[in-house]
């Protein structure tokens, strides 16, 4: 009976030595940025990219994918299909949500969260959270939103206070 328990001890050491530690270790990376620091996961995403394009991260359908021309800016994040897909000279903007930020070209400086949210802006330094947020207003001076469709009940009062000027 004695022989049991070293029998144990025994093969539960060959077995930890085999097999060996499995916490504490990077899992293996399954996506590897280029040269530049681009980092790109799904169909088209950062489509456009060159040697003008640093540290952009797309994750998604068409994501960063700058209208299939060339892009050059840096600093980019965007999540969710279609996030930031015009984008072609911009720098430093965080799309999160599908479509957000779709139509910015050239504005940088940016956060959009939500889906649609400022989809249609061109301008810089405008931030805008909750689904839905934004997408008909064109904005070109910096603005700051929260809600859903805030932006459109914004432009609507905007316009009744110019009406009755």
């Amino acid at each position: 009976m004695k022989h049991i328990p070293i029998l144990s001890t025994i093969l539960f050491t060959a077995l930890l030595a085999v097999a060996g530690t499995s916490y504490a270790q990077q899992p293996p990376d399954v996506v590897v940025s280029d040269g530049n620091g681009n980092t790109a996961m799904g169909t088209g995403a950062l489509l456009g990219t060159n040697s003008l394009t640093f540290d952009n991260t797309a994750a998604g359908v068409d994501a960063l994918f700058s209208g299939g021309g060339s892009m050059a800016g840096g600093g980019n994040t965007a999540i969710g299909s279609h996030a930031l897909y015009s984008c072609s000279v911009c720098g430093s903007n965080s799309a999160v949500g599908d479509y957000a930020l779709y139509s910015n070209e050239t504005g940088s400086g940016n956060t959009a969260v939500g889906g649609l949210a400022l989809t249609n802006n061109t301008g810089g330094n405008n931030a805008a959270s909750g689904n839905w947020e934004a997408p008909s207003a064109v904005l070109k001076v910096p603005v700051v939103l929260h809600g859903i469709q805030s932006a459109l009940l914004n432009l609507q009062a905007q316009h009744q206070l110019v009406a009755q000027r």
